[in-house]
């Protein structure tokens, strides 16, 4: 099962690199809910959409943050500490499958 997760947070990990959250992207999502009110569709996936980008972006930056130094992880240990230590988990940071900014960014949100 602890592999598992980490092969979620390593694929979430390529997902995040490939995803964007800018304002460009926001307005292409508000057009296209604005279109869809218009023909008369429901617009519950967009707000989907929109706290989706959202959550990536959060969990992007969560673990650049985290990774950028020594003391940003630490201070991310507060973060995760009331978890339950997964220690595959450990192994496959050591192993750079993940990195412990991801194993935050996952925590986290």
């Amino acid at each position: 099962m602890t592999m598992d997760k980490t092969s979620q947070i390593h694929r979430r990990k390529g997902l995040l690199d490939n995803s964007r959250a800018s304002a460009f992207e926001f307005e292409l999502l508000e057009n296209a809910c604005k279109k869809a009110v218009e023909k008369g569709y429901e617009i519950d996936i967009f707000a989907v959409r929109a706290i989706s980008k959202i959550e990536v972006f959060t969990r992007r930056w969560i673990r650049q943050i985290v990774n950028h130094s020594h003391d940003y992880a630490a201070r991310a240990i507060p973060l995760i500490q009331n978890t339950k230590p997964d220690y595959e988990l450990v192994l496959s940071t050591s192993q750079d499958l993940i990195t412990f900014g991801d194993v935050v960014a996952h925590t986290v949100s």
